[in-house]
């Protein structure tokens, strides 16, 4: 819809809250990309539809593929799923022949005029799931486990080019810690990434969170809110890359928004929850936390909340503004 609430266009029409779909939007929200099922039959598709709401097309039936996550290309033109690749493996014994499943789970794309879907990476080694594409299309991130039984639940952080060439590590974890919210957000230069690190090794009884930020090129892995005792998550990066707003605090200190400058470290308090920045870098926008049917805008520096658009019959949640 417009900013103010105004041709509001239904796009979608099958809840899919079982799988961790993000980012499914492409570069200016020209195109999204979504799983489309058939209640009677049980089955399911990924399909894509244009921003307006027109053009509305089935790409791949994907009721017995055992997908895992997606995202779209910045250009909309690729989508890229993390599929179930589970094989057999034949191992000679003696005079007989063994077999064994090797559970693994790896990344395929689809072309999204021909339909055509194609292996991009074939790692029985890496179980490979949320993918997520650089917003200048060039890259993709993705978390990998290994798919031997003692690192089984530690996941990786790994990055290659688009194409599936150039493969590399980026994040290695240690036992103890493992992803909050496991969703990889690149920085809107794409030089950066941001993941939460969920943090067991504080007590037996309390577990904490903590926003992490990779430099890609270099390498560097930096955490950016080192607050023990603290929950820190829901973070968004500002359009110049220069900040990020999150959700912070635990149950006795209570919840706020934070705004932290990346280079000098100055942090900003809001009262409000936010969701997504303003194209300009100026305001926020979030639901009113009184009333799910408000969508409101904040200044940045966390003055002047405001009334953007209010619904009389449908409950707001997860605003994103969509921007060129």
């Amino acid at each position: 819809m417009n900013p103010d609430g105004s041709d509001r266009v239904k796009l979608t029409f099958w809840a899919h809250s079982s799988m961790p779909f993000h980012n499914v939007w492409s570069a200016g929200g020209k195109t999204l990309a979504y799983i489309d099922s058939d209640n009677e039959t049980e089955r399911r598709w990924l399909s894509v539809v244009d921003g307006n709401g027109q053009n509305r097309r089935r790409l791949l039936d994907i009721t017995d593929l055992k997908m895992n996550s997606m995202a779209l290309s910045p250009d909309g033109r690729t989508v890229v799923l993390s599929l179930d690749s589970t094989r057999l493996i034949k191992k000679p014994q003696g005079g007989t022949v063994h077999v064994e499943v090797a559970e693994d789970t790896d990344l395929f794309t689809v072309d999204v005029k021909t339909r055509k879907l194609n292996r991009l990476t074939d790692t029985p080694d890496v179980v490979e799931t949320l993918p997520s594409y650089s917003p200048d299309g060039k890259q993709v991130s993705f978390v990998g486990k290994d798919a031997d039984e003692i690192r089984s639940d530690i996941p990786d952080i790994y990055v290659m080019d688009a194409d599936g060439g150039n493969r590399r590590r980026l994040v290695r974890h240690l036992e103890g810690e493992g992803f909050y919210q496991p969703e990889l957000l690149w920085s809107p230069d794409s030089s950066k990434i941001i993941f939460i690190r969920y943090n067991l090794s504080i007590s037996d009884s309390e577990h904490y969170t903590d926003i992490f930020v990779i430099d890609v090129k270099a390498g560097v892995l930096t955490n950016l809110t080192d607050s023990p005792y603290i929950f820190d998550g829901e973070s968004s990066w500002s359009p110049d890359s220069r900040k990020i707003a999150f959700y912070s605090g635990n149950v006795t200190e209570g919840y706020h928004t934070l705004i932290k400058d990346i280079g000098s470290g100055n942090l900003t308090r809001l009262d409000q929850g936010v969701s997504s920045w303003t194209p300009d870098g100026k305001g926020l926008i979030f639901v009113n936390p009184l009333n799910v049917f408000e969508l409101m805008i904040v200044d940045a520096d966390g003055i002047n909340p405001r009334t953007l658009a209010v619904s009389k019959d449908i409950r707001i949640s997860m605003p994103f503004w969509l921007s060129e």
